[in-house]
C-alpha cells in the first residue's frame, strides 16, 4: 500500500462519517497503512482490497475485549464504524 492510497481512503471514509479529514499523517505504510486524523482525534487501519478478506467487526470486538481486561489496545472510538468499503468477502 502506498502512502497516498491510505491518506485517500480514510480522508474518504472520515468524509462519509461526518468527521474532518484534513491533516491526516500516515504513521504507518506496510501491508497495511495507519493513518491519524488529529482534527477528528481518530486512529484508521487502511485495509487492501486484497486483504478484505479478514473479518473488521471481530477485529473491533477482539479490541475491546483486550482493553475491558486492560491490555494496552487502541481502542475503538464509540462513534466507530466500517466504511461501505470494508466488507467481509464471502
Amino acid at each position: 500500500m502506498r502512502a497516498e492510497e491510505a491518506i485517500d481512503a480514510v480522508t474518504s471514509a472520515a468524509i462519509g462519517a461526518g468527521l474532518p479529514a484534513h491533516n491526516a499523517t500516515v504513521v504507518r505504510v506496510g501491508e497495511n497503512g495507519v493513518v491519524l486524523l488529529p482534527s477528528a482525534d481518530v486512529l484508521e487501519r487502511v485495509v487492501p482490497r486484497a486483504a478484505r478478506c479478514s473479518n473488521p467487526r471481530r477485529e473491533i470486538e477482539v479490541a475491546v475485549w483486550l482493553a475491558s481486561r486492560q491490555v494496552p489496545v487502541f481502542t475503538p472510538h464509540g462513534r466507530s464504524q466500517l466504511s461501505s468499503g470494508n466488507t467481509r468477502c464471502r
